[in-house]
């Protein structure tokens, strides 16, 4: 009867470990699943989003962020995909469809114009300690755009720097994004070589996108 009690408490002993551990190991998974602070996200989402823009070609007061001379307004719409990799990275496709309207302060010579442009860019991605808010900011050099109508077709341009900033919906199923504050950045534009620069342009621009999860992993 002794043996038989030693035998059963040492399975039993067992079975609790084991059962602590399959707990731990459950608690986990579901950690990753609400989303933890600092887990980074991963997965594939469609995305849709609007914007407007200020351009001064001669650049801003940078404390009054007022255009240093002439200046026009662009607004646009894009749809994509957008890729976390679960490392602290995403990327994105997508095709923005925009025009350019009457300046309050430009030369008579301006014609306003509307184009289509396809889209590359990588962003570096930071989910704060909170697990619901998260950042994105462009990684220098990545996004490209071609001209895929209008005035520009078949020229090139990329952008120095972009941010959004955002919230984690419903068990990351979606997200929400829009411009956090206001920021300068600078769009260049090259020929169809991909080579030359014919302009560059000094913005301020404010958006918001909204994305639903296609894929987790």
């Amino acid at each position: 009867m002794q043996f038989f009690n030693s035998r059963h408490a040492t399975f039993a002993r067992r079975c609790a470990t084991s059962l602590i551990a399959a707990c731990l190991a459950q608690a986990a998974f579901a950690g990753d699943d609400m989303g933890q602070p600092n887990k980074h996200l991963k997965g594939q989402y469609a995305y849709s989003g609007e914007a407007s823009c200020l351009y001064s070609p001669s650049g801003f007061n940078t404390t009054t962020l007022t255009p240093l001379g002439s200046s026009f307004v662009s607004s646009f719409s894009v749809i994509g995909v957008w890729t976390w990799h679960g490392d602290g990275t995403s990327s994105l496709t997508g095709r923005i469809v925009s025009f350019n309207q009457d300046p309050l302060n430009s030369s008579a010579s301006f014609t306003p114009a509307a184009s289509t442009v396809d889209i590359t860019a990588n962003f570096k991605s930071v989910v704060g300690n909170d697990g619901k808010t998260f950042t994105e900011e462009l990684i220098p050099g990545s996004l490209r755009g071609k001209y895929l109508n209008g005035a520009r077709i078949g020229q090139f341009f990329t952008i120095d720097k972009a941010t959004l900033a955002g919230y984690i919906l419903n068990n990351r199923t979606a997200l929400a994004m829009a411009t956090p504050g206001t920021e300068i950045e600078t769009v260049t534009i090259y020929d169809a070589s991909g080579k030359n620069v014919l302009a560059t342009l000094p913005r301020i621009c404010h958006g918001s996108r909204t994305l639903t999860r296609l894929t987790q992993n």
